[in-house]
């Protein structure tokens, strides 16, 4: 499930929410990483006020196989 955040609600759950928003984001785009039902990782994307549309929603959801293979390739590196 992703989730759209707006500053207020990226003040409740990010200490550093100040510096967030002093860097020009109000908004954030949290992306658990998910094989086999289990959460390996999450991406955060942070941008202006408003960046999160519907549409960018789904272009983001679009790409997620790649995170996923990209989050698999760094843990077999860790383990290595």
């Amino acid at each position: 499930m992703l989730v759209r955040l707006d500053i207020k609600a990226i003040a409740d759950v990010f200490f550093d929410w100040k510096l967030i928003q002093s860097l020009g984001c109000g908004s954030v785009l949290n992306i658990p990483v998910v094989v086999a039902g289990r959460v390996i990782g999450a991406i955060n994307l942070l941008h202006e006020e408003g960046y999160y549309t519907d549409a960018r929603v789904a272009y983001v959801a679009g790409i997620m196989p790649f995170a996923v293979v990209a989050f698999m390739l760094d843990a077999q590196e860790l383990r290595v």
